[in-house]
């Protein structure tokens, strides 16, 4: 029954991003307006509209576009992952994966060795997602890109959040052997 019911869940979600699809098909774009040369009445100027986010192609489902993501990040292609992750956050933020989707950001950032971004990334999905099913994996990565960023104290810190309020999860499992190897002269 549990499996009927995922996979109901799976086509509503997939139906609701046709609809979605067929709704942007019949509205016309938006007419670009160009901000050059325009300035305030105090003759500042006026910076250029920053372009729109790019759209999901027509049709793209929940599933399609976590897939693509998903193959990126395991092909090492993190930027093409972040992208891909962030698309489908961004065309579908009340899907039940958008929470992985900000983490799996992180984690690519994490992959490619962009410590400052990958904090960003998991901070933003442990605000953004403070029950989702990977905020103790978000507060252990974190912890380990505070490591590589040589701020132990921060580290220990998220990584003591993970013992403490997420003690089951295999996340905290991992932050226990950090704060014992943090602990070793």
């Amino acid at each position: 029954m549990d499996d009927g019911n995922v996979r109901i869940g799976s086509l509503t979600q997939e139906v609701d991003a046709l609809r979605q699809s067929v709704q942007q098909i019949n509205i016309p774009p938006p007419v670009a307006v160009s901000d050059a040369g325009a300035v305030t009445p105090d003759g500042v100027p006026v910076p250029p509209s920053p372009a729109p986010p790019p759209a999901v192609a027509a049709g793209a489902s929940p599933q399609r576009l976590w897939e693509s993501a998903y193959a990126d990040y395991t092909a090492n292609q993190f930027d093409l992952a972040i992208q891909g992750f962030e698309s489908y956050i961004r065309s579908f933020p009340r899907s039940d994966r958008a929470a992985d989707a900000q983490v799996y950001v992180g984690h690519s950032y994490l992959q490619a060795g962009k410590y400052d971004k990958a904090i960003e990334a998991y901070d933003l999905a442990i605000r953004t997602y403070p029950n989702g099913s990977l905020t103790p994996e978000a507060w252990y990565k974190k912890g380990t890109a505070l490591l590589d960023l040589k701020q132990p104290d921060r580290a220990t810190e998220a990584f003591e959040f993970v013992v403490k309020n997420y003690p089951e999860s295999v996340a905290a499992g991992l932050a226990r052997q950090q704060l014992a190897r943090q602990k070793r002269p």
